[in-house]
């Protein structure tokens, strides 16, 4: 049988085997015995070490970097929440963010300002009444102008970015009307980049049915919808207030970007 030392032994512990004796000193079995023997003669007293005496590395936490960091020094970013590690590799010095940390992911694209109302126009001015003759009565007064047409309030949708090629979806885009609302004219669509081969078509849905007879169509190298509008399956058509506005691009044409509706009311 062979010597087996216990496998999780506690400090102060003591194993025997055969006529020997071992006590565990929290990180190894030291020989020992109950029985005193000779005391052996001193041993020579070993040289010194030569080795150097490391630095102790640093923890910072604040908005920037320590001006003069070594090897193992650790900061937190507080800025972003970050934390790095000061490391020195066959490349040079840098701060090496620590694995467990997540990156800041990218801003967002902000959103396109819709368009403005398009200013009524100014009624005509009334004519002007003819002067009376001297003694005579008195000229009548002109008529009032007739009241300029009010302009329309717009709500701008983007379908897609101004980079990427346009896909497909249906839904592409969901949102809720704000207020009632009465549209008296087809919504327009518009590219940034007009495609390169193929129509680009969409289609406008409210509680999920189409309010349009035909669709917003972008043939190859066409911008907009303006020459080619697209027409309302019932004018005009009412849309109550948060209602499910839904908006589907059925085909996507050749690498056009930058589509956005523009829905009239």
């Amino acid at each position: 049988m062979s010597i087996n030392f216990p496998a999780s032994p506690t400090t102060g512990q003591t194993y025997s085997y055969g006529l020997r004796s071992w006590q565990w000193n929290g990180r190894s079995w030291i020989a020992y015995t109950t029985a005193l023997g000779y005391t052996g003669s001193f041993g020579y007293t070993g040289s010194a070490g030569s080795g150097y005496t490391g630095s102790s590395a640093t923890y910072t936490s604040s908005d920037t970097p320590p001006s003069t960091p070594i090897s193992g020094d650790r900061w937190f970013n507080t800025t972003i929440g970050a934390e790095f590690v000061w490391t020195t590799d066959t490349n040079g010095s840098q701060w090496v963010e620590i694995a467990a940390s997540g990156f800041l992911g990218l801003p967002g694209y902000t959103g396109s300002t819709g368009y403005a109302g398009s200013v009524g126009f100014v009624g005509s001015v009334g004519f002007v009444g003819s002067i009376g003759s001297p003694g005579g009565y008195a000229g009548s007064i002109g008529y009032t102008g007739s009241q300029g047409v009010a302009g329309f309030n717009t709500m701008l949708i983007a379908l897609s970015d101004e980079i990427n090629s346009v896909t497909t979806g249906s839904p592409k885009m969901t949102v809720r009307a704000p207020y009632n609302m009465t549209i008296t004219q087809a919504p327009r669509a518009t590219l940034t980049t007009a495609s390169s081969g193929g129509n680009l078509v969409v289609d406008m849905l409210v509680n999920g049915s189409t309010i349009l007879n035909t669709q917003m169509v972008l043939s190859s190298g066409v911008y907009s919808t303006y020459s080619t509008p697209a027409s309302l399956l019932t004018n005009p058509t009412n849309i109550t207030v948060d209602s499910v506005i839904t908006f589907n691009v059925t085909s996507a044409g050749t690498n056009a970007s930058g589509l956005k509706v523009i829905v009239f009311f």
